[in-house]
This record gives C-alpha cells, sequence and structure tokens, in this order.
C-alpha cells in the first residue's frame, strides 16, 4: 500500500512539494480540500503510477515552470518492504498496478457519460470488470501464440534445411513439401537414367527457346519492270509507209467529221462517190481541161493545200513515234541491273542461311533452290535493246527486229516462273517449320521434371528423413497448440461470463442492501463482438421498481430524464466497488 508523498516538482498546484511532518497514509486516509487545490491532480499521479502512463503527469505541468517534473512517494511492497516509487525524465521507476480510481474519469471511460449510457462505456466495463480475473488465462493465450511463433521459426529452418540438403532446389507448385514427403519409395526405380533423360529434354527445351524465335524462310518477290514490252515492239517494228498510211488515215477521218458536223448525211459513203467520179475522170479527160467537183462543180486544182495538210501530220506523226523511242531508250538506261541482282544476293545469303539452320531439325523431299537474276545476260539483253532503241532512233523509217525485246521478256517470265516455284516450296517448308515449333516443350516444363526427379532421389537419404521427421513433429506440436488455443478461447469467454454474473449480483448487492436504492441490474451478460468489432462488451439493463429505464433517449422511461445525478453516481460507485 501507499505509505507516504515525499516530493511533488512542476505537477499541477503543486510546483514544489517536498514533505514537511507526518503525512503517512492509513488503512482509510481522507483528503479534504477546496476546489482547485490539487485533489485531482494527485489522483492523476496515482492512475499514472497504476498504468505507467507519463503522460498523465506530462500533460499537468505547471504553468511557467522551468523545473523539470518530479515525483517521489514510498510503499510497502507484498513482503512489507518498503520502496521508493520515483517519477522523472524517463517516467516512473516502477509500477503498482493494484491501485483502483474512482473518479469522474472511471465513470466517463466505464459508466457514463453527461446523459449517454452506451457501447462505449459497456466496453470499457468489461475489460475493467475482467481485470486480473482475466490475467491468467490471458497469459496462457500469450505464452501459447509465443510458443506457437517459436514452432513456425523452427518449421520454416526445416524447410530451409531439406532445400538445403537438396541441393537448394526450391519446391515449387506443384513440388511442394507435402508432395515431397508422399513420394514413395518405389520411385527411385532407374531414378539415374531418368535423371539424364531430363537433362537432355531441358538442353533441347533451351535450345528450343531459340527455335521459336528464329524466323521462317523468307520468299521474294517477282521481278517487275514497268515497261509496255508490247509498245515497244510495235514502235521498232514501225516503216516510213506505216507512218503515211496512219497520216492518210488521220486525215481522212477530219474530212470525215468535217462533213458530218456540216450536216451531210453518211459522209463516207458521199466521199467514196465522189472519190469515183474524181479518179474515172482523171483517167478519162483531156489533157488540157479540169477535173471539176460532181458536187460543187469548181474544178479540183488546189494539190497544193493538200500536200501542205499532209506534211503537216505527217511530221507529227513522226515526231510521236521519236519521242517514244527516247522514252524507253531512258527507262533501259534507268535499270540497274547490278542493284538488282545485289539485293537480290543478300536474301539469297539470308535464305541460305536459314535454310542450312532447319535443315538441322527439317529435312525436305524435294530441293529448294533460291533463282537469282543472271546479271552477265541481263546485261546483254538490255544493251541488244538499247543498241536497236539508237538505231531506230536514227533512222526511225527502218523496220527493227524484236528479237533483242523477245529474249529479254523470255527471260523475265522465265525468272518470274522460278520465283514462283521457289516460292511455293518455301511455303510448304514453313507450314513444317510452324508445325516443329509447336511441338517443342516449354524450358518450364522440362526443368520442372528434372526438378521432380533430382528430389525423388534425395527423398529417402538418411538426413533428409531425419529432417523431414522434425518437420513432421513440429507439425504436430503446431496442431496441438492450436487446440490449446481454441480451448483457452472457450474457457476464457466462460469464466468471463460466469464472473460476469457474479459481477451482477455483487452490484445489486451494493444497490439493495447497502445504498438501499429501488435499482437493480437485470440481463447481466458478456456480449461476443458484433460485426467489425473486435473486443466484447458486457450488456445490462437497469430497472427502477421493476420498470426498464432504457439508454435510449426516445424511450418513455430513458436514463436521461429518470436518474438524477446522485442516482448516477451511486450507480458508478455499485459497479466500481462490485
Amino acid at each position: 500500500m501507499i505509505h507516504e508523498f515525499t516530493k511533488i516538482k512542476s505537477v499541477g498546484k503543486f510546483r514544489a512539494f517536498d514533505k514537511k511532518g507526518d503525512l503517512t497514509f492509513r488503512d482509510l486516509t481522507l483528503i479534504y480540500a477546496e476546489n482547485g487545490r490539487g485533489k485531482t491532480t494527485l489522483t492523476n499521479i496515482l492512475r499514472s503510477l497504476s498504468n505507467s502512463d507519463g503522460n498523465l503527469i506530462h500533460s499537468r505541468k505547471s504553468t511557467n515552470s522551468t523545473e523539470e517534473t518530479n515525483v517521489e512517494l514510498t510503499f510497502w511492497d507484498h513482503d512489507a518492504v518498503k520502496k521508493l516509487a520515483a517519477f522523472g525524465r524517463k517516467g516512473w521507476n516502477t509500477q503498482l498496478s493494484s491501485i483502483e480510481i474512482f473518479d469522474c474519469f472511471f465513470i466517463d471511460e466505464n459508466i457514463y457519460s453527461g446523459f449517454d449510457f452506451n457501447n462505449d462505456h459497456k466496453t470499457g466495463l468489461y475489460k475493467f470488470i475482467l481485470g486480473s480475473e482475466g490475467v491468467k488465462i490471458g497469459e496462457l493465450i500469450i505464452k501459447n501464440k509465443d510458443e506457437k511463433s517459436k514452432k513456425r521459426q523452427h518449421q520454416e529452418r526445416a524447410k530451409s534445411t531439406i532445400i538445403e540438403l537438396c541441393d537448394n532446389h526450391q519446391f515449387e507448385t506443384p513440388y511442394n513439401s507435402l508432395w515431397f514427403s508422399k513420394i514413395k519409395e518405389t520411385e527411385l526405380d532407374h531414378i539415374d537414367d531418368k535423371i539424364n533423360k531430363a537433362i537432355e529434354d531441358l538442353a533441347q527445351s533451351l535450345e528450343g527457346e531459340k527455335i521459336t524465335k528464329k524466323g521462317n524462310l523468307l520468299k521474294d518477290e517477282k521481278w517487275s519492270l514497268n515497261i509496255d514490252f508490247n509498245s515497244l515492239v510495235d514502235e521498232l517494228q514501225v516503216s516510213l509507209s506505216s507512218i503515211q498510211n496512219l497520216t492518210l488515215e488521220e486525215l481522212f477521218k477530219e474530212h470525215i467529221a468535217e462533213l458530218t458536223n456540216s450536216g451531210i448525211d453518211n459522209a463516207e459513203s458521199w466521199a467514196k462517190n465522189g472519190l469515183s467520179y474524181v479518179f474515172y475522170h482523171e483517167a478519162h479527160k483531156e489533157s488540157h481541161k479540169e477535173t471539176n467537183c460532181p458536187f460543187c462543180r469548181k474544178p479540183i486544182s488546189n494539190e497544193q493545200d493538200i500536200i501542205t495538210a499532209y506534211t503537216q501530220k505527217f511530221n507529227s506523226h513522226y515526231q510521236i513515234h521519236v519521242k517514244k523511242l527516247q522514252n524507253f531508250l531512258h527507262e533501259f538506261d534507268e535499270i540497274n541491273i547490278d542493284l538488282e541482282y545485289t539485293k537480290r544476293k543478300v536474301r539469297e545469303d539470308k535464305f541460305q542461311e536459314d535454310l542450312k539452320y532447319w535443315e538441322t531439325y527439317l529435312q525436305s523431299n524435294e530441293q529448294i533452290i533460291y533463282p537469282n537474276i543472271n546479271g552477265d545476260l541481263c546485261v546483254t539483253y538490255v544493251s541488244a535493246i538499247k543498241v536497236s532503241l539508237e538505231s531506230k532512233i536514227a533512222s526511225p523509217a527502218n523496220i527493227i527486229s524484236k528479237e533483242c525485246v523477245d529474249n529479254f521478256t523470255n527471260y523475265l517470265n522465265t525468272f518470274n516462273r522460278d520465283i514462283d516455284i521457289y516460292s511455293s516450296k518455301v511455303d510448304t517448308y514453313n507450314s513444317k517449320i510452324i508445325s516443329f515449333k509447336a511441338s517443342l516443350k516449354s524450358p518450364q516444363e522440362a526443368k520442372s521434371n528434372l526438378l521432380k526427379l533430382k528430389l525423388i532421389k534425395r527423398r529417402y537419404d538418411t538426413d533428409v528423413i531425419e529432417c523431414l521427421q522434425d518437420l513432421f513433429n513440429l507439425k504436430k506440436e503446431l496442431t496441438d497448440l492450436e487446440e490449446d488455443y481454441k480451448k483457452l478461447m472457450v474457457d476464457q469467454e466462460k469464466e468471463a461470463e460466469d464472473f460476469i454474473v457474479q459481477y451482477g449480483t455483487s452490484v445489486n448487492e451494493y444497490l439493495k442492501s447497502i445504498f438501499k436504492t429501488p435499482y437493480t441490474l437485470e440481463k447481466i451478460a458478456r456480449q461476443a463482438p458484433t460485426g467489425r468489432s473486435v473486443v466484447a462488451k458486457v450488456d445490462y439493463s437497469l430497472y427502477f421498481d421493476n420498470h426498464e429505464i432504457s439508454s435510449k433517449p426516445d424511450a418513455s422511461l430513458n436514463t436521461k430524464y429518470c436518474l438524477s445525478e446522485g442516482d448516477k453516481s451511486t450507480i458508478a460507485l455499485a459497479f466500481f466497488l462490485a
């Protein structure tokens, strides 16, 4: 019990208190003082000593004080030895948890606040009334949790040891520790051969990863030149007479169009009849007479106009013909056979490299030949065409053989057919590549199988068996502790319920027999946590002359209007003393 206060410095009203005279506490000690003289401060000092909460003292530091907060008091321990309890910068040097304090703070936390009796108060009351009664089982629960924590740590160490014994192969799903423990000895048959085969499979699967990233064989494009070879042949075959005929044909068409536009129907028939008339009279006329037009009777003698028109038209067609020849010559000058060959040679080298790689895994019944252009032959063909064009431009009236053009176009057609054949064979081979890639096993699958076999091999070694046995024992011990924990929780609940019933009886004894009030507690019981709450509480109903006094403000009989301050204080004191 408390013996006496010897020093209080810089705490509330006690700026510099030092013991003077006999201040020894007795079995019953009354302290009386006016309001504001420090009674609540003394209570806070004792509450701080009971729960080691230094903030209760620091929060009451004397105003304008520059001194360190300091409290000293003496007390008798359980062996009747007087000891010193001191509070300083680092808090209390000891704790007196047996101190019980009934004051406004106790009432506010556990019974009511103002007019309100709520669930928070009932939760606080639950913690208060169980107090020391729940300590024993609580300590057992804490001990149980500590032991389970240690067992789990031992369990993890045992698992780590097994992993180390198995060459650090992690127990990955589905090859976990449970699977490992259930391996049968018969699975060890030919285990070394199985492991060697698994190693080979893994090597192939790792190569397979590269295979899946390796591209297929590449196809190539046809050689397409934007040259109208048919038009080229036509221009090479053009002669002087063909230009003349074309000129006359155009003049005739223009004349017919002029007649038609002048309103003459069947202009071609009309012109034909007139021409026949002229030809006839030209053949039978006398030399000194002129031939007249059968329609207008004017003499037909202006040959110069016709010649002029013909010459102009002929020169125009001639120039167009030469221009076309020059354009063709320019197009052939633009053909870069060396560049075309080089581009295709690069693709050919890539094809040969890829084909060599794939032939390691896939054999083809049909040889695939990459077609590249014959550069020298193409140069010969193109040069011959250019010579022919230059010759034709120099002498447009001469007909040039189309043999040089036929030679080149035949070569192009043959080459492009070879490209089609090549592309078709590549498509067939690529289909085999795709099927081959799809048949490969994943590296993860091969690694997993190898891991499984290595773990099987180590399962029945002596050191692994011993470690597994330790693991089994730890698992059983953890299971037992978990069962004990469940029982302790049940016991704690049962003890709480029994004690709360006894507590309710004691409260009613104070209310009826000692304080002589008309109030009683009914339906007092432990209420387990509900909803999101994790804390139990004490539930009860307060009765006055057999009528329930509700804590709900809208009830006809409620604590706000039915209880005086004296009633509430009396009920709170009964709760405390019980």
